[in-house]
């Protein structure tokens, strides 16, 4: 199965950032490798693997860390599984015909 690219998200539930700016998506695209490394870290300092994941949200769609954490469940939820998809991957199978 082909992985998206990229997810907008529809907020449930919009967050407030000051007195005039309101997020009402989000826009997730495939982690990099170091964003990855900064989520782990982040997991790892914090003994929680939400920690790390609030990180990652955070990371590939722009908002800073204070406003993903006011996500609410759906939304996180679905923006956590659309990510956590890329660290299922199975390792491409080598193709038997081709030379070694």
């Amino acid at each position: 199965m082909e992985l998206q690219d990229e997810l907008t998200v529809i907020l449930h539930k919009p967050i407030t950032r000051g007195s005039a700016d309101t997020v009402t998506e989000l826009k997730l695209r495939e982690p990099s490798a170091g964003e990855i490394s900064k989520s782990d870290q982040a997991a790892k300092r914090h003994g929680s693997s939400i920690a790390g994941e609030l990180m990652l949200i955070s990371l590939v769609s722009g908002i800073e860390l204070p406003f993903v954490e006011k996500l609410c469940a759906r939304d996180y939820h679905a923006a956590s599984e659309f990510l956590n998809a890329f660290f299922n991957v199975p390792a491409k199978a080598e193709d038997p015909a081709s030379p070694s």
